[in-house]
């Protein structure tokens, strides 16, 4: 079975966020036996609004270039609370394949059929 690349996303917004949440999606991604972790972005003291984050632009870069299948997050507020830069990232791991899985819970797959057990697109 061919191993799925997956990148782990963390977003501080302030110091006091700060809860080891990269160890804690690392143990998430262990779990899963054919997941293996090809990159960390951690962005700190960025807002989730802010579409100018280095490590987001480095992540979507990896996406284009085919080096991430899966996206692993806490959860979508992490990535962006930004409906239009939510809308971008969404047009853009759509045309590369990319996945999202939601550290609590949650993933979005835009490969075949359409799934989205959290209702965000419902």
């Amino acid at each position: 079975m061919k191993s799925k690349k997956v990148a782990i996303y963390v977003r501080y917004g302030k110091a006091a966020q700060k809860k080891n949440l990269d160890m804690e999606l690392e143990a998430v991604v262990s779990k899963h036996k054919d997941w293996r972790v090809v990159g960390r972005y951690i962005d700190d003291g960025y807002s989730s609004r802010s579409s100018d984050r280095p490590e987001l632009l480095r992540l979507e870069k990896d996406c284009t270039e085919g080096k991430v299948d899966i996206v692993c997050i806490k959860d979508i507020g992490n990535l962006t609370r930004d409906v239009l830069l939510f809308m971008r990232l969404n047009k853009l791991l759509r045309e590369h394949n990319v996945d999202i899985y939601c550290y609590e819970g949650c993933f979005i797959s835009f490969k075949n059929n359409f799934d989205d057990p959290c209702g965000i697109f419902n």
